[in-house]
């Protein structure tokens, strides 16, 4: 029902004649609502309120539409749709804004305030680097070498490298105090940065690479373990926290994180950190070369696992060392240096190189230069030696003496390092016998202990160098082979030494003296013979290539001569000979002989007869010695001369052989061949030879 009021009834006007529009009807009909209008006032009443009166006035027209905004829609609105605003806006609005005023706006300025505060640390914390590096080189000690004046031994660049290999010019001394305190105050002032601006990877990087100067690497650590706050920076903090690993001494923890390191980097400087082209000479280049001509993926494996200076310490220092230099070169591009120069490929090569300088000097200004500054003169570890694999390693058809092996043979290598287990590496002097097996062979090394000290530090005393890592006090000895060749589709061969890409056979045992025998299959080995006194930080080794053939199970083979000192009952057995294995071979006149060896390829024919002759000759001599011999002027060498038969064996196995013989009271003292040779019907002559020094040295 549709309910409406009017005032009082007033005289009709006359009908006007014009046509047009027919007047509303203003019969209780033109009150019905709209259907749309009803289901708008079945709603809310601010629904009716509006939509309601739009409706009335399409259907009324204005005069009704005129009358019912005045006396239901105005009353309507002042009673209902203010006050409903006003709750509205006081439950609804007024939270809303100061919810988004909590939630969105204040936090938005908070962290704005912490930016900026960031960056103010940042550039507080780069302002105070810069100048401790200024202030550094007026805290050094004068150059006391006298080398800052002389020609360069090599020019990198803009640098001058003295390299002095066989010299005891320069050794690390305490630093000065001033020195000590104003780097102290970096390293708080980097603190508090890091703290402000957490995450920020220029502001890591010099914390952790000044505490590692400043000697505190464990510190060093766990700055890099917090750092990783962001997944961009987590490769750098996995860089800075193997740096530190590495110089603390876990290299298996340092080669897991630098492997992360890699992994987490973009492609271009992954491939970046993994160039090694520096460290190489010129035979090294062109193998690398080569290497990279045929597509060997193991050649940079191989090369850093064969670079390791001491396989009888667990990890890949070696390779662990260059990443830390890499890592070092990253911190220091966008960092003040003590040279005073912007950074550039020359300071990177000299990192690469030789390593991060380990002490410091000054030289004074140039006399005539108004105004000028000393400059700074930095020293590498001057323990280092040139522990980087050789040519060989790229190619592993190359055949290697035990020469181009050993560290000690270069007195100025391209690069240098020194293993914080064993600043002082030596030669070790012996040799590897090879008793072949058809398909495997038994590697038999004699180890005499460790070497007398021949470095230029061995005539007198240093102050202890700093030591960051506890090796214990283990005295061991070990015989390894490492193959060349790379296990297919196992292992990542993208220049990170895996274990686990090459095959690696090894005995060790406790003590540095006795001999140690390996079996080994048939392939192309690296055989290293090692002894290492951890707690003397004292090491050797005699490291070469080996190829051991397969050889048919038929065909005759003798091994290599086993010299040994008798110690109980001449037993036919290799146990019996072990124990006194000589790894120098010299006797005295008078001396017994104990001579050991193994012979294969026998049994396959029945009563085989065998002819051995055993004889201890001295050497040919030079060129006149055998031409007198030649003349009748010059007697024939003194020699001993034994020659036995017997019958081989009924079934095809080994055989293992010893024989005493006494070196006569009258030989003169020289050098002799030791000179075994197996004779059997229908076959080839077998022959076996080893040097034998009678008398003294």
């Amino acid at each position: 029902m549709c309910a409406a009021s009017r005032p009082a009834a007033e005289p009709r006007p006359a009908a006007d004649p014009r046509p047009g529009p027919t007047p509303a009807s203003d019969g209780p009909h033109c009150l019905r609502p709209h259907p749309a209008a009803g289901r708008r006032l079945r709603g809310t009443l601010a629904g009716i309120a509006g939509s309601g009166g739009v409706v009335i006035a399409a259907v009324c027209g204005p005069p009704l539409a005129a009358r019912l905004a005045a006396t239901v829609a105005a009353p309507l609105a002042a009673t209902v749709a203010a006050p409903l605003a006003a709750t509205l806006a006081a439950t609804v609005a007024a939270p809303l804004a100061a919810t988004v005023a909590a939630t969105v706006a204040a936090p938005l300025a908070a962290q704005e305030a912490v930016q900026r505060d960031s960056a103010a640390a940042v550039a507080d914390a780069r302002s105070a680097q810069s100048r401790f590096e200024r202030d550094r080189v007026r805290y050094l000690p004068y150059d006391r070498s006298g080398f800052s004046g002389s020609s360069c031994d090599e020019r990198v660049g803009r640098m001058c490298l003295w390299l002095e290999g066989r010299s005891d010019w320069w050794w690390p001394e305490r630093e000065p105090p001033d020195l000590v305190a104003a780097r102290d105050e970096l390293i708080d002032a980097l603190s508090a940065a890091a703290l402000d601006a957490p995450g920020d990877p220029w502001v890591i990087g010099q914390l952790v690479i000044y505490l590692g100067e400043a000697g505190r690497w464990t510190e060093a650590r766990a700055s890099a373990r917090r750092c990783g706050v962001t997944p961009i920076h987590a490769w750098w903090c996995a860089a800075l926290e193997g740096t530190a690993l590495h110089v603390l001494g876990d290299y298996p923890a340092a080669e897991e994180a630098f492997a992360r390191a890699l992994g987490g980097m973009d492609a271009t400087e992954a491939w970046r950190w993994r160039q090694l082209r520096d460290l190489l000479d010129g035979p090294g280049r062109d193998a690398e070369s080569k290497a990279r001509e045929r597509d060997d993926g193991a050649a940079a494996p191989r090369f850093w696992a064969l670079s390791d200076p001491l396989f009888l310490v667990p990890g890949s220092d070696r390779w662990t060392e260059h990443m830390a230099r890499r890592t070092w070169i990253y911190a220091r591009e966008d960092a003040r240096n003590p040279y005073a120069m912007s950074w550039g490929d020359d300071l990177e090569e000299i990192v690469l190189r030789y390593g991060w300088e380990v002490g410091w000097e000054r030289n004074p200004p140039l006399s005539g230069s108004f105004g000028a500054r000393s400059s700074a003169v930095g020293h590498q570890d001057p323990r280092s030696q040139g522990f980087v694999a050789p040519a060989a390693a790229w190619d592993p058809d190359a055949d290697s003496a035990p020469e181009a092996w050993n560290p000690g043979s270069r007195p100025a290598p391209r690069t240098g390092y020194a293993p914080a287990y064993a600043p002082t590496f030596l030669d070790l002097a012996t040799a590897v016998a090879v008793l072949p097996r058809g398909d495997s062979a038994v590697l038999v090394t004699a180890f005499p202990g460790l070497p007398a000290d021949t470095t230029f530090h061995a005539d007198h005393t240093h102050p202890p160098a700093p030591a960051h890592a506890d090796f214990g006090t283990e005295r061991r000895r070990g015989l390894f082979a490492a193959s060349l060749d790379a296990r297919a589709g196992d292992g990542d061969p993208s220049g990170v030494p895996l274990d686990s890409l090459f095959e690696r056979h090894a005995r060790v045992a406790a003590g540095l003296e006795g001999a140690l025998a390996l079996d080994v299959p048939s392939g192309r080995w690296v055989v290293s013979a090692e002894v290492w006194d951890a707690a003397e930080g004292t090491a050797a080794r005699m490291r070469r290539t080996i190829r051991i053939p397969r050889v048919p199970p038929d065909v005759l083979t003798l091994s290599d001569l086993l010299p040994a000192r008798p110690i109980g009952p001449a037993v036919d057995a290799l146990e019996a000979v072990l124990p006194g294995l000589l790894a120098e071979i010299r006797y005295a006149p008078g001396d017994t002989i104990r001579v050991g060896w193994e012979v294969n390829g026998l049994g396959w024919t029945a009563d085989e007869p065998l002819d051995y002759t055993l004889s201890l000759r001295q050497g040919r001599g030079g060129f006149f010695a055998r031409l007198g011999r030649t003349l009748g002027v010059v007697d024939h060498p003194r020699g001993l001369h034994l020659e036995w038969s017997e019958v081989g064996p009924a079934a095809p196995e080994p055989r293992f052989r010893v024989v005493d013989l006494v070196v006569p009271a009258d030989f003169e003292e020289g050098d002799y061949r030791l000179t075994l040779e197996l004779r059997t019907a229908g076959r080839a002559t077998a022959v076996s030879e080893r040097a034998v020094r009678v008398g003294g040295g």
